[in-house]
């Protein structure tokens, strides 16, 4: 979810950058980490999904909600969280370092949303 809003983001912030300079595609500003490539994994792993028998189905989501419940799980997604947090606050300040005006436009993006961008 936070990775789909990042690229949000990001798209936004190229589109509104292009109205004055000729627009980048994602794929040059992120180096080609534009969100594409997570989006279409996760399209494939559900197709493949979908391809499995029902009791198949309901078994590896059985045991996708057990493993939720591991102590370790549930700290790796502790860790990725705080990871992606720290991604996030690094990378605006990067945005701010690199045109402090850039704010303005940060604070439009953030109206009505509690976290993130």
């Amino acid at each position: 979810m936070k990775s789909a809003v990042l690229c949000a983001f990001l798209y936004l912030l190229v589109s509104l950058a292009g109205a004055q300079t000729p627009t980048p595609s994602p794929q040059a500003v992120l180096g080609g980490l534009d969100g594409n490539a997570l989006a279409a994994q996760l399209s494939e792993r559900q197709q493949r999904i979908a391809k499995l028998s029902s009791e198949d189905q309901i078994r590896l989501r059985a045991a996708q909600q057990r493993a939720l419940e591991d102590p370790a799980v549930q700290e790796a997604i502790k860790d990725r969280d705080r990871a992606m947090g720290d991604f996030q606050a690094a990378f605006i300040a990067g945005l701010l370092k690199s045109d402090p005006e850039i704010a303005a436009i940060l604070d439009k993006l953030r109206s009505g949303v509690e976290k993130g961008y």
